[in-house]
Order: C-alpha cells, then sequence, then structure tokens
C-alpha cells in the first residue's frame, strides 16, 4: 500500500530520506508549474503488508531458503482526472489523458517500510498540458486528481497489487515563479538564480533567472513565448510574437538557434 508522498527538497538535500518508521513528511498536494516543469515525481511512501511466508506454513527461518512473500514493485498505473479544465484539441472537449504506466524497481521484504520515485506526469502528459489553451494565460490553473496503483510480483511469482491512491496536483502557469530581480532582468542573466530547485518547476518555488535560462537553453515547445511571459511582455501563450514590441536584444535571444 501506499501510506503518502514523501517531502523531497532542499532540506532532504534531493533525496528519498529513510522512511524507518511510521512517522515521515508528506505533501499531500502537489503542484506542477507549466511555465518551466515537464515531468512530475510522486515520492510515495511503499509498505509490504504481506505475512512472512514462514508464519503461514509454520516453516522456521532456518529452512526457508527464499522468503517468499518478498513484493519487487514493477511500477504504477495512473489515471488522470482533469475538474473543470477545457481543451483545444479540434473539438473543444473536455481534456482526456491517457492511463499511463511508470516503471520504477523496489523490493520489499514483509513488514517493510520503503521510499520510492515515479515519474507520475510524464514529458508526453506533460506536453499534452501544455498545449492546452486553459492554460495560456499567466496565473491559470486548475487541479488534476490522479489515481495511482502500484503492481509488482513476490518472489513466488505472484502478482501483486495495492489499493488506488489518490494524489492531486494543482496544475499552473507561472505560479511557482519569484522575482528576485525586476521581470525585464530575467533573461539579461545580469546575476545568477540563487537557488537550484530539485525538480524546477515542481513543488518549490524557482527564480525568473531560471525560468529564463531553463526555456532558452532546453528551447521547448513556445519556448520564446515563455520566456517572455517570465520577462513580463506578455500575459497569454497565444500572443503572437511578430505584433509585440520586445526589446531587440530580447528579440535575439530567442531567435531559433542554427
Amino acid at each position: 500500500m501506499i501510506q503518502g508522498n514523501l517531502v523531497v527538497s532542499e532540506k532532504t538535500r534531493c533525496v528519498i530520506q529513510a522512511t524507518g518508521g511510521s512517522t515521515f513528511e508528506a505533501r499531500s498536494i502537489g503542484v506542477l508549474d507549466l511555465l518551466l516543469g515537464r515531468r512530475y515525481y510522486l515520492f510515495p511512501v511503499v509498505t509490504n503488508n504481506l505475512p512472512l511466508e514462514g508464519a503461514i506454513s509454520g516453516a522456521k527461518p532456518a529452512n526457508l531458503t527464499l522468503e517468499g512473500n518478498s513484493v519487487t514493485l514493477r511500477g504504477a498505473w495512473i489515471s488522470y482526472k482533469l475538474d473543470g479544465l477545457k481543451g483545444h484539441y479540434g473539438s473543444g472537449a473536455a481534456t482526456q489523458l491517457p492511463k499511463q504506466f511508470a516503471p520504477t524497481m523496489v523490493t520489499l521484504a514483509p513488514g517493510v517500510v520503503n521510499g520510492a520515485q515515479i515519474e507520475v506526469v510524464t514529458p508526453q502528459i506533460a506536453m499534452a498540458l501544455d498545449n492546452d489553451a486553459a492554460f495560456n494565460k499567466l496565473g491559470s490553473g486548475g487541479y488534476m486528481m490522479l489515481g495511482i496503483y502500484l503492481e509488482g510480483t513476490t518472489a513466488n511469482g505472484d502478482v501483486v497489487r495495492s489499493e488506488e491512491f489518490s494524489f492531486p496536483i494543482f496544475v499552473c502557469r507561472g505560479c511557482l515563479a519569484s522575482y528576485d530581480v525586476v521581470p525585464e532582468d530575467c533573461c539579461q542573466f545580469l546575476k545568477a538564480p540563487d537557488k537550484f530547485p530539485c525538480y524546477p518547476g515542481q513543488d518549490e518555488r524557482y527564480s525568473c533567472l531560471l525560468g529564463c535560462w531553463l526555456n532558452l537553453l532546453e528551447r521547448p515547445e513556445r519556448f520564446a513565448e515563455k520566456a517572455a511571459m517570465v520577462s513580463g511582455y506578455i500575459q497569454d501563450l497565444s500572443t503572437d510574437l511578430g505584433k509585440t514590441t520586445l526589446p531587440e536584444w530580447f528579440s535575439k535571444k530567442i531567435a531559433p538557434s542554427n
């Protein structure tokens, strides 16, 4: 079963802290900022509630060469439900996101609690959300509910599944961006960002300097519009930059790379 979602942040040095028991710092709601985020990772606390095989068969531990109820997780099935957000995929119908299988690899002996890492929003899912007109405007957002259940195999070869774990993610445009310089200086790189989040665009605030740097470096879809939004030149990604007055230095930065 999944007990909750671990907080992985600068405080934990960006690593999954050993749970060691039932007490852990959990994150009950995730945030994915589409201005920068390309994926979302869940860090579930997983428990193997199967009993020791010896407790069932009566065999003594010395006679057991392998614990048959140890579970190796193969991954998780994930379904997505958007609440009240409409897409624009030619029909104007509600955005439909297909069920995904996300691999992971954790082995749990009976009664053991451990942390895992699962990419519950892949770049393909993030791109579908990023292209949705519902998120074009700066400050737009809505909730996406994830239904997650784990799948694995025991050492005896049986397939086991967890109960469904529900996890909400607030999907937004620019809600995690912070400004330690004025917006028009974000893409001039007059200073370096003071903080680099563990997972940029996920859960933790990031500097507009980092937002510009990653968008211009990685050049994702609509990178020019995103850099212009970070810099405060536009408020809607559907804006035609060719009809927008932009500084010459900025136009050169967003020009297509060779």
